[in-house]
């Protein structure tokens, strides 16, 4: 039912304790009234609280219960900022990934009512586990979250059941993992809950496809069939067991937060000469907020925890030395300008034997969102239905084997 009333407030009225205090909000005889032929309004108070967050957040004045948080452009830091604001106006703990799994104000608002304690964590994140399907599994890229999935699953097909494999370390307390082998073992514990046994269908962007790599061969070694491993613009290993240092740690940090927004950023030539040393780090992040790269409200503890899995995750894929894979990979490229060669085939034929390789137009960043992701989406889907064809000749072959 539409309410009555609908309230606009410049601020929502706190405790002594920084609560949402309920008791002082406005009568409903001094709101606005709604008509019952306008877009969906909030209901309750949760909807309501929800609704000024995605306003001030995605900076739209109007927001319906079901748009999208991801399609209005939302991304992992904003997300980070709502899980915050939930955590110190509502006094509710959730992780940031609650966010993929209830991406509109209506779906949220519905986790927010329930009364039950924080899930425990796992790195799996149900993106769209509707479908009787073999799922597809997406592993993360460096920066350990699955956000940068979110335009393509919505550009797959409905039936196809799609979940991300996000990294330890991005919520709570836990410490990153610093080895790609490692990452993948506790991931394929992940994927065994959710599918025992295989055919599996396994992808990744950037390092995700690498992480995927490693889960594929060892699924392999456990016999089980991997009729998928799709690589979307993944670097090959890098195998050159360093320490990043700092200040180029949080430069490339920051770099990769911009390209994930849609945004180029980078340090001019001899801009840090002048910059002491120990001091590097934090004028580049100083920078950032300067430009609205990193949001003025996100707190010091959030940013070094993400530069931690950054830089976890950096070293593990310096450290890497992979198997060869004797079986069949797909590899996504994108592909700025037709004049440029190709940048990672010729690396990943040193791993892959049996190598398909495919080229998109766009640049790393830009392969996820619109409008290159329907591209991208169109490849995944292609390879899904080979994988379906290929798994079924290996059910065929092994049935008949076992009737001759």
């Amino acid at each position: 039912m539409v309410p009555a009333a609908f309230l606009f407030l410049d601020r929502w009225p706190l405790t002594p304790s920084d609560k949402i205090d309920y008791r002082a909000l406005p009568a409903p005889a001094e709101a606005q009234t709604v008509s019952s032929a306008a877009a969906v309004v909030p209901r309750d108070r949760w909807e309501l609280w929800l609704a000024q967050q995605w306003s001030d957040l995605l900076g739209r004045p109007g927001v319906d219960l079901d748009d999208n948080f991801f399609a209005l452009g939302g991304h992992s830091l904003l997300a980070m900022r709502l899980m915050a604001a939930i955590q110190q106006q509502l006094g509710r703990s959730l992780p940031i990934a609650a966010l993929l799994q209830a991406p509109t104000i209506r779906q949220l608002a519905a986790v927010l009512r329930q009364e039950s304690g924080p899930e425990p964590w796992s790195p799996l994140v149900p993106l769209q586990p509707h479908g009787d399907r073999p799922p597809l599994f997406l592993i993360h890229p460096i920066g350990g979250t699955v956000f940068c999935y979110s335009d393509l699953v919505r550009q797959l097909d409905a039936e196809q059941p799609v979940y991300g494999l996000q990294a330890r370390g991005v919520d709570g307390d836990d410490r990153p993992h610093n080895s790609i082998a490692a990452m993948a073992a506790e991931y394929v514990s992940a994927i065994r809950a959710q599918q025992a046994r295989g055919p599996y269908l396994l992808g990744g962007w950037s390092l995700g496809g690498v992480v995927a790599f490693e889960i594929a061969q060892q699924l392999r070694r456990q016999g089980d069939q991997v009729p998928l491993l799709a690589l979307i613009d993944s670097s090959p290993p890098i195998n050159e067991d360093r320490q990043p240092e700092p200040a180029r740690l949080v430069a490339a940090f920051v770099q990769d937060l911009a390209g994930l927004q849609g945004r180029r950023w980078m340090i001019e030539p001899g801009e840090l000469d002048a910059v002491p040393a120990d001091e590097r780090p934090s004028y580049i992040l100083s920078r950032a907020r300067q430009q609205q790269l990193l949001p003025a409200d996100i707190s010091p503890a959030q940013i070094d925890r993400l530069i931690e899995v950054f830089r976890a995750h950096l070293v593990a894929l310096h450290a890497y030395v992979p198997a060869t894979w004797e079986e069949r990979a797909a590899v996504l490229e994108a592909r700025p300008d037709p004049d440029i060669q190709p940048r990672h085939t010729d690396a990943w034929r040193s791993w892959i034997d049996q190598l398909e390789v495919s080229q998109v137009a766009g640049d790393h960043y830009s392969l996820l969102r619109a409008p290159q992701v329907a591209a991208v989406a169109a490849w995944l889907q292609q390879q899904l239905a080979l994988a379906q064809e290929r798994s079924a000749d290996v059910d065929e072959a092994a049935s008949a084997a076992q009737h001759s």
